[in-house]
């Protein structure tokens, strides 16, 4: 007889990891965000950096935070 179809324990075991890797990666998306803020920089350039962070970093985190969410699913 031929299988055909997936291992349900091992497609459980995947979305357990990439619920794990979500949460690794918000956890460093944390640490950037609280290591970004809490430099002692002044001026525009540092405002632009902090900006850039907000503005162009954290989406594409976001992004594929929520790609891991969904292959979790």
């Amino acid at each position: 007889m031929t299988f055909y179809g997936a291992d349900t324990d091992q497609l459980r075991d995947f979305g357990t990891r990439m619920r794990m890797g979500m949460l690794a990666l918000q956890n460093r998306q944390m640490e950037i965000t609280q290591a970004v803020m809490s430099v002692t920089w002044e001026g525009p350039d540092a405002e632009d950096f902090r900006n850039r962070v907000i503005t162009e970093i954290h989406p594409k985190i976001d992004q594929s935070r929520d790609d891991l969410a969904r292959r979790a699913d």
